[in-house]
């Protein structure tokens, strides 16, 4: 029950206007892998659209079948969730008619935050993958590993 009111509080901030740009507070849980065996934490602060996120899930998923050659053991987890909206008025509007409607929303990606995990996967296939994502990416990423 405590999941879904988490949930319902997490959509109700979506559709809030933020007159802030960035969320100050840091998690600290997003820069340590939890799910797989490897991932990949981004090097510098960048801005993705829910867009660029979902268009950035399907090109990996697809490059992934295409790697591990139809092979369903491979598993990743996409650690990016949108976190802030964008508003913008019309340009021929005058001051004092509010903030206007919520154009995009954004994700405000930090430096050091983790973006995917992988697991079940060889260090060749995870290498190639990385080099797909930081062709994809405005920003670049680096590996990492868990130390069992």
């Amino acid at each position: 029950m405590a999941i879904i009111h988490y949930l319902n509080k997490i959509s109700m901030n979506l559709n809030k206007k933020l007159h802030n740009k960035y969320k100050t507070c840091s998690n600290y849980n997003s820069h340590i892998l939890k799910f797989g065996v490897y991932g990949f934490k981004a090097c510098k602060s960048s801005v993705l659209t829910e867009t660029n996120i979902d268009l950035l899930q399907r090109s990996i998923s697809g490059f992934l079948k295409k790697i591990s050659k139809g092979s369903k053991t491979t598993k990743y987890w996409n650690r990016l969730q949108v976190n802030s909206t964008t508003t913008s008025l019309s340009p021929e509007s005058r001051m004092g008619k509010g903030k206007g409607a919520i154009l995009h929303k954004i994700l405000y990606v930090k430096q050091g935050q983790i973006i995917f995990e992988f697991s079940s996967i060889s260090l060749p296939q995870i290498s190639m993958i990385l080099s797909f994502i930081n062709s994809k990416l405005p920003f670049s990423v680096k590996l990492l590993k868990r130390i069992i």
